[in-house]
């Protein structure tokens, strides 16, 4: 019987070990535009920041809108990132961290304010 408990305890840890190595970190904002900015002004900047990654690969990026929603506090936009895996992430924030052509567009051109800024872990339950 213990041998049983323990292959089992063991077969668990590997299929939870193998559920978080097929995980996908995913980053959201939720966003404000500031004052007398819009979604054109947003797409100048995501052309600017594009241009500016040069090489930086390995995170993709969606702009979110609503379509329609039951919550009071709606944001006009939100952003989310996302990257194959935690390594990726890594090896993402670094190469961006020491790209000053992407920090000169972030600080100068980012047309919001985003109140909520998180990181998710994604598994996908189901392809199609």
């Amino acid at each position: 019987m213990r041998s049983f408990l323990k292959t089992t305890a063991c077969l668990l840890l590997f299929i939870s070990g193998q559920s978080f190595a097929d995980s996908h970190p995913v980053h959201f904002m939720a966003c404000n535009f500031t004052e007398g900015k819009g979604m054109d002004d947003m797409m100048t900047y995501v052309e600017k920041w594009n241009a500016a990654l040069g090489d930086v690969d390995g995170y993709e990026a969606y702009i979110m809108t609503p379509t329609f929603t039951s919550g009071p506090d709606t944001p006009d936009f939100i952003w989310a990132g996302a990257w194959e895996s935690m390594t990726s992430m890594g090896a993402g924030m670094d190469a961006y961290a020491a790209n000053e052509a992407v920090a000169s567009v972030d600080n100068e051109d980012w047309p919001a304010t985003c109140e909520m800024h998180t990181l998710w872990s994604s598994t996908q339950v189901r392809e199609g």
